[in-house]
């Protein structure tokens, strides 16, 4: 399965806006399949961005996740803005899934510092 920074957004965004920081949740993403927001779940919880648990028996592939971390976070403010994002996205065009996250957080941070008037 293929990396989707769109839909690594989403769930970073969703995540955040859970109150309850002690409950594994189910993140559900309108016309995503659970399994592969499930495996997102997965990367984002081994690039250490938000707390993830395996909760899949057997055949039954199913991440949970329940707050993010402070890389989670840093990741998440450098790439909220839907402007900058979309600036991001159009910057590496076709690639941008392939980039590594790190890379596509420090064009984030750029192009966030630069909309604020920041060099």
């Amino acid at each position: 399965m293929k990396r989707d920074m769109n839909l690594i957004r989403e769930i970073l965004i969703k995540l955040e806006e859970h109150e309850n920081p002690n409950v594994w949740l189910s993140i559900e993403i309108e016309n995503e399949d659970p399994v592969k927001v499930s495996y997102h779940i997965k990367l984002l919880s081994e690039a250490r961005m938000l707390e993830g648990k395996d909760l899949g028996i057997d055949q039954y592939f199913c991440w949970k996740a329940r707050s993010l971390t402070y890389q989670g976070h840093e990741l998440l403010d450098s790439m909220r803005d839907g402007t900058v994002f979309k600036r991001v996205k159009n910057h590496f065009g076709e690639k941008f899934n392939s980039v590594p996250l790190e890379v596509i957080k420090q064009m984030a941070l750029k192009f966030t510092l630069e909309s604020l008037g920041i060099k």
